[in-house]
């Protein structure tokens, strides 16, 4: 029979691999939200990556809490040049993307209902 610390720990360790995978997931759909709005606005998405900035727990529209996660890019607009961006999900929804540009940021917000694709 298990013991209780032992219960303890298994669960403990099952919301570790979730709490990663759930990560990797979202790390994955802010990727393609930043291929596409590079690709939307003649940008170069550099390195293909991107970096966990924040971590946090949020309420969606629905009162929910889900994680609210921040990452960081990198973007050029010549080619030659190095930009910041970053786009911010809660939970598996894109909440923003903001794209630090030369002349002002543009902070673009997808509609609440559905994907985002910029024209």
């Amino acid at each position: 029979m298990l013991s209780l610390q032992t219960v303890v720990l298994l669960a403990l360790m099952a919301g570790l691999v979730w709490l990663w995978s759930d990560s990797r997931g979202a790390a994955e759909r802010a990727a393609a939200v930043c291929r596409n709005t590079c690709r939307d606005l003649n940008l170069q998405f550099l390195d293909q990556a991107l970096a966990l900035s924040g971590l946090g727990i949020a309420r969606n529209t629905d009162g929910r809490l889900k994680f609210l996660r921040q990452f960081r890019f990198e973007f050029s607009t010549t080619g030659a040049d190095r930009r910041q961006g970053r786009v911010t999900m809660l939970g598996a929804r894109v909440e923003s993307v903001l794209l630090d540009q030369p002349d002002g940021s543009i902070l673009i917000v997808p509609p609440q209902d559905g994907v985002h694709r910029l024209n």
